[in-house]
């Protein structure tokens, strides 16, 4: 057993939280002994790290086992072979309008779902701070397989078109990209609730409660969330879902547990809840298609933009159209 996991006191805090590990029966140091492909089962949420009483970061645990697989030529990625197809060198890029030195960076899945509100932000941006917009995949994908050198020419690839069209500041509208990207461009990289707020766009949640399902990179630091909360001041109140641990598709696993992601998508069905609240288009997409009642993202209910969600495979046709727009 190696340091990761030396201090396992064996108490199963981490297979209670976690469909995946219960599912198998396992803690996290079951899992380094193992050392194999059932590290593509898991979620990456984090749920295990949270209930880990050691401070055991099982995310970081089960990112190396991939990547010492990927190194070994272990893996089955035909498995994963639409995602690498599309994310490997994202083929819906789209630096056109990024000549500025503020930019948006959208993601993959906020035009998926939102192509109209994208385009609207996009114009606000560009009507306050002249900022222009770019259309890229921020790499996450591809580092959450374990494919290092590809993330690195991901990364360094994006560093470069940056540094051409004179970039000095990337606005992220997903929860994903503004984690993943922050501590590795050379630009700085802020959140789109932290930018609205401090240039003074108007930006808040009517009086009420909401149902809120944090995004799972958002549930350490929850920066995105203390941002949402001061747009919205103390007549909203956010009631948080806790008991879930991730929307079903963190760390690609939706494509090796179904059963386990359609379990979770299960479980928030049956709290009942009128509205189901997110910040991250991916789990917004997700809750939808998953027959969720009324999933809403926040940003979209900050600025007053009505759109619905788009069904079937329509969601791929609208990041495709992406690649050829001009804003």
């Amino acid at each position: 057993m190696s340091m990761k996991t030396e201090n396992c006191i064996k108490c199963g805090n981490c297979t209670s939280q976690c469909v995946f590990l219960d599912k198998y029966h396992l803690d996290l140091s079951d899992m380094e002994a193992r050392n194999d492909e059932l590290s593509y089962e898991c979620f990456l949420c984090g749920k295990c790290t949270e209930a880990c009483p050691q401070g055991i970061d099982g995310r970081e645990l089960m990112l190396d086992i991939r990547k010492s697989l990927i190194k070994a030529n272990k893996v089955k990625l035909k498995r994963f072979r639409s995602i690498v197809g599309e994310k490997k060198n994202y083929i819906f890029k789209n630096y056109s309008g990024g000549r500025s030195q503020i930019a948006l960076f959208p993601g993959c899945n906020f035009p998926s779902f939102f192509p109209k509100a994208t385009v609207q932000i996009a114009n606000i941006f560009k009507e306050k701070l002249g900022a222009g917009i770019i259309f890229d995949c921020c790499g996450k994908p591809i580092s959450e397989l374990g494919m290092e050198a590809e993330e690195k020419r991901i990364i360094d690839n994006i560093n470069t078109r940056l540094k051409a069209l004179g970039v000095k500041e990337l606005i992220t509208m997903c929860p994903n990209c503004y984690y993943f990207l922050r501590d590795k461009l050379d630009v700085e990289v802020k959140d789109i609730y932290s930018k609205l707020r401090e240039c003074g766009i108007e930006a808040e949640l009517p009086s009420g409660e909401y149902d809120v399902f944090m995004p799972c990179p958002d549930r350490n630091e929850k920066k995105l969330l203390t941002a949402i909360k001061s747009l919205s001041g103390e007549s909203v109140q956010f009631k948080l879902v806790e008991d879930v641990q991730c929307c079903g598709l963190g760390g690609l696993a939706k494509c090796t547990e179904t059963a386990s992601a359609d379990l979770l998508m299960q479980r928030l069905k049956d709290k009942g809840l009128e509205d189901i609240y997110t910040y991250c288009a991916t789990c917004c997409g997700n809750f939808g298609r998953s027959g969720i009642h009324n999933p809403k993202h926040l940003l979209l209910e900050m600025l007053n933009i009505k759109e619905q969600m788009p069904k079937g495979a329509a969601s791929l046709f609208n990041r495709a159209a992406f690649k050829f727009k001009r804003l």
